[in-house]
């Protein structure tokens, strides 16, 4: 009987840049899928793809490590893997890379922003609305 995989991956499109979410516990069996789905982003001309982390329960090391050989192809051709990830996972992997094959962020819209170099908006929970000041004349 084989047994079901916890960790889902799934490929959509925001503001046209594709973004892999990792959702459900890590495995290492899922580090193939994770590469051959950004491997053939590339292939397909796509050299700026983000990674969201933030529903995979992993502390991140274990993904970067299957992405080195795939980041390298991508940075190959001026393109860029940015991770999006929690805080926690993003200050573990800032803690661990030691090289610039990857781009860390807390957020997919801060990745956007710097991908597309214009401000984003993403509706959803994450974005938040900064309160309106007053400003009192004397």
């Amino acid at each position: 009987m084989a047994m079901a995989s916890t960790c889902g991956i799934q490929l959509r499109l925001a503001s046209g840049v594709p973004v892999v979410e990792v959702q459900g516990l890590w495995e290492p069996s899922s580090a193939g899928q994770l590469v051959e789905m950004i491997g053939a982003l590339a292939s397909a001309g796509h050299f700026e793809i983000i990674v969201n982390l933030q529903r995979a329960a992993t502390r991140g090391a274990a993904v970067l490590q299957s992405l080195w050989s795939v980041a390298d192809a991508v940075r190959s051709r001026h393109g860029h893997i940015d991770i999006v990830g929690t805080a926690d996972q993003v200050e573990h992997l800032a803690a661990r890379a030691a090289d610039d094959r990857f781009r860390l962020y807390t957020s997919e819209a801060s990745a956007l922003r710097r991908i597309k170099r214009v401000p984003v908006y993403i509706p959803g929970p994450t974005v938040t609305a900064r309160p309106a000041t007053s400003y009192r004349t004397p």
